[in-house]
């Protein structure tokens, strides 16, 4: 399991070049996928690095920050020229409505 809290600037940079290179772009666009509200599994680690170990709802709303926060960083890297798609769940909408993925 990722921790997007933790690899959020990382991933974003990764996928950003590869869509902004000035000189030779990979790609037009990127396909998300796994935008869900809750995580696919119901207990695990410190996922919000607080010295706690997340279940439940408190689970689930880091897991949808995290994915926020991402999705957030990425579209402030791309610019609203690269196509961001997301496919998961309609919770996760808040995003789209947010302008990060359309």
């Amino acid at each position: 399991m990722l921790n997007l809290k933790v690899a959020r600037d990382a991933l974003a940079d990764f996928y950003s070049q590869a869509l902004i290179n000035e000189s030779a772009p990979l790609w037009d666009g990127l396909l998300i996928e796994g935008l869900t509200s809750e995580p696919p599994f119901s207990r695990v680690g410190d996922l919000d690095n607080d010295g706690r170990s997340e279940s439940g709802p408190a689970l689930a709303q880091v897991w949808r920050d995290g994915w926020r926060e991402f999705l957030q960083a990425l579209r402030q890297r791309v610019g609203e020229g690269a196509i961001l798609i997301g496919a998961g769940e309609a919770a996760i909408l808040e995003a789209v409505q947010s302008g990060c993925v359309t």
